[in-house]
């Protein structure tokens, strides 16, 4: 199912294979991955916006923000990010998916939500001094609601869930995630 090949990867990070047998090419699986994570966080904006906060009109400006941020940052990102953690962690064994979760909730964690909370107030057009308020304000806060949800969601991720299914995985579970974040990400300080 994997393969750890040459193939323009380095030799270290798994590809998957194809029904044909042949790898996937790296840029279709990321491709792949950046446009279901701006699905979700499209979505997430969505259900944030209609059942959450209730506004009155859609605000399709900050979900097409979102999309690009997924399409561009968030998604590549973990998919690249789950491929390289399975190659220097590799199989399920409770070390293992010990040392992927300390990974994957430590700095990843931490730098994923900084990247959101920050880079989406620049996008709106806000200066920097704007985008770092936001992100000091709200990291803490986050991370802790984070750790309440995540942590479980990966242990069964790492430990049942096959590598090639991670990026479906943790973006079906990180809808709810999302929609939380989209909140944050909208609220008004």
């Amino acid at each position: 199912f994997f393969s750890g090949g040459n193939g323009g990867n380095g030799g270290n990070i798994p590809r998957k294979k194809t029904d044909s047998g042949d790898d996937e090419d790296g840029h279709r699986y990321i491709a792949r991955g950046a446009l279901m994570t701006a699905g979700v966080l499209g979505c997430a904006d969505g259900l944030s916006q209609a059942l959450i906060e209730r506004k009155s009109t859609f605000d399709y400006k900050r979900m097409l923000r979102l999309v690009v941020f997924g399409l561009i940052i968030k998604g590549p990102l973990m998919t690249m990010f789950y491929r390289v953690l399975d190659a220097t962690f590799p199989g399920t064994a409770i070390r293992t998916v010990a040392s992927k979760l300390l990974v994957d909730q430590g700095p990843f964690s931490w730098i994923i939500n900084s990247m959101m909370l920050f880079i989406l107030p620049l996008m709106e057009g806000h200066c920097l001094n704007t985008a770092y308020k936001k992100t000091y304000d709200n990291i803490v806060p986050m991370q802790i609601t984070a750790y309440k949800i995540w942590p479980a969601v990966h242990m069964f991720n790492y430990a049942f869930v096959p590598p090639a299914a991670r990026i479906v995985f943790v973006n079906t579970a990180g809808l709810v995630w999302s929609t939380f974040c989209c909140m944050i990400c909208a609220a008004k300080r």
